[in-house]
């Protein structure tokens, strides 16, 4: 039975929920039957491995953050800042004692961005490193990548030096880091790495003004990155870069349950990659694809379990009129198309 007008909860998406009738009890005990099925198949990685995508994502936070406290006093640019060289080698003291004793705070993923750093006092913007991707809808596996994005203030170094100093010169020197290969020409322009046996894409982006409007230094934490803002001003690579943050977050933000959807679809990946569907460069789909069909059917059915979007979702898509561009599959209402520039004013007529 149907919810009370006054219960049903705010419909997120372009048209309202098809049914918002709460899960039953056989619907809440396949869902145990399927999360332990996604366990006993491998779905979830080891409490091991998480701790130690938490530790490779703080050692790169670290030194993004001595890179640029470098970059800062090569340009001078900062009363104070650490001499030249300095900040880089004071991380490999730190990462060389780390790696000695093996101490590493391991905070929860829910906690990231804000990763562990050397403690002090920063006089300049810190960079972020963002994650994406699986690894950020929490539907990574064993075997998924780690997406990673680095953000710096626009001014302190470009996609050029990102190439070339910061991974020939910093990820290039470290113990950790093996297989480097710049892919500055990509259409996504990333660095491939792996780092302590954990394989990395990491990509580059330099923001242009502070966040949120804030006054001076270009401060990017707290930027909220769905801003629209934010892409003026950005080269085509550059929005791109941008583009997989936030297609992460804007999801995230659409679906009614974040956990639920998560749960759904890492079913559906491991659905897919079962029947050798799971590959975007094939031609079929691929991680974001599989992220929207399954948003798409959360919006519509709110208070389901995991168990049953899955059902829903293969009911859903098996009656889509595909390929019909008049029936696109929406999360959110298009943004109006942008107003053309006014006509200009015509020459007055020779005298």
């Amino acid at each position: 039975m149907a919810h009370p007008p006054s219960t049903v909860p705010p419909f997120l998406g372009v048209t309202p929920p098809v049914n918002v009738d709460p899960p039953t009890e056989a619907e809440r005990e396949a869902t145990r039957h399927l999360e332990a099925f996604l366990k006993e198949a491998g779905s979830y990685e080891s409490e091991e491995m998480s701790a130690a995508r938490v530790k490779v994502i703080a050692k790169l936070q670290r030194m993004a953050e001595a890179w640029c406290e470098d970059l800062h006093g090569k340009a001078g640019s900062c009363p104070g800042a650490v001499p030249r060289s300095d900040a880089l080698s004071r991380l490999a003291t730190h990462a060389a004692s780390n790696d000695r004793d093996g101490s590493t705070a391991h905070p929860p993923a829910a906690s990231l961005p804000s990763l562990p750093s050397e403690p002090r006092q920063a006089s300049h913007p810190k960079p972020l490193l963002l994650p994406f991707g699986s690894y950020r809808l929490d539907c990574h596996d064993p075997i998924s990548d780690l997406d990673l994005l680095l953000v710096l203030p626009q001014g302190l170094a470009s996609r050029a030096d990102f190439f070339q100093d910061f991974a020939g010169r910093v990820l290039r020197h470290h113990s950790g880091v093996s297989g480097l290969c710049p892919v500055p020409e990509a259409f996504t322009p990333v660095l491939k790495f792996r780092m302590d046996g954990l394989a990395v894409d990491l990509l580059f982006v330099a923001l242009h003004r502070a966040a949120g409007g804030a006054k001076g230094g270009g401060e990017l934490s707290g930027a909220d990155l769905l801003d629209p803002s934010f892409l003026r001003g950005l080269d085509e690579w550059e929005v791109r870069s941008l583009n997989g943050v936030r297609v992460a977050e804007a999801i995230l933000r659409l679906v009614p349950e974040p956990a639920t959807f998560s749960l759904t679809l890492r079913a559906l990946k491991l659905w897919a990659r079962r029947r050798k569907l799971y590959s975007s460069v094939l031609g079929f789909l691929g991680g974001v694809n599989l992220a929207i069909l399954a948003a798409f059917v959360c919006q519509k059915y709110p208070l389901a379990t995991p168990a049953a979007l899955l059902l829903a979702f293969f009911r859903v898509y098996a009656r889509w009129p595909w390929p019909s561009p008049a029936h696109p599959v929406l999360l959110c209402p298009l943004p109006p198309p942008p107003t053309p520039p006014p006509a200009p004013a015509p020459s007055p007529p020779p005298s």
